[in-house]
């Protein structure tokens, strides 16, 4: 973040850093592995959120697994990164833990529990929607998340233990912290294995 803002050096003006705006083609990297895509990048000390927009979408990835919307707003106070529009997650498949038969209902209705690792590497879950939001947890010196709420016209696909599923409604929660999922929809969501 602060490599694309171009921090000063130390021997020269030290003065605080209060807003910027960057244009075409940014690209932003941490500490954490983490990068980003984007075309235009807005941020001022105050609100200390980082405004990106993508044409046509922002890109960030992490640990192999990419989120891409048209806008994304990354909160450095709160750690939700929130973005809108377009939306599509390659994530990690949740492991789910060997409880009932129906593993992915069980952990869809919000009953049975997962693992934030992927349970098969050869696929990723797909994930569209169009709001997403992803809370970080403190989890010693780094973040890890807690939690990702998509809602509108959500649909998840992909690999789910042995089997591929379709699920469409009009929320998902994936509880990290609470080792939770949930699907929601009006009139109702459905699943498809």
């Amino acid at each position: 973040f602060f490599m694309a803002m171009g921090r000063l050096p130390q021997n020269r003006d030290t003065r605080m850093l209060l807003a910027t705006s960057l244009r075409d083609k940014i690209r932003i990297h941490d500490d954490r592995g983490a990068s980003a895509i984007a075309e235009r990048l807005d941020w001022n000390h105050q609100e200390d959120i980082l405004h990106l927009v993508g044409i046509p979408r922002v890109e960030l990835v992490q640990a192999g697994q990419t989120l891409r919307s048209r806008e994304v707003h990354i909160d450095r106070w709160t750690r939700v990164t929130s973005f809108v529009g377009d939306i599509s997650a390659t994530v990690r498949p949740p492991q789910v833990r060997p409880r009932t038969q129906d593993r992915f209902v069980q952990a869809a209705m919000g009953l049975g529990g997962i693992h934030p690792v992927g349970s098969r590497p050869e696929g990723l879950l797909t994930i569209t929607a169009l709001h997403l939001e992803l809370e970080s947890v403190a989890a010693g010196k780094t973040w890890t998340p807690g939690l990702m709420r998509a809602w509108e016209d959500v649909r998840v696909d992909g690999p789910w233990e042995e089997s591929d599923i379709q699920a469409r409604g009009d929320e998902f929660t994936w509880d990290v912290a609470e080792d939770r999922i949930r699907l929601s929809g009006a009139p109702r969501a459905t699943l498809r294995r």
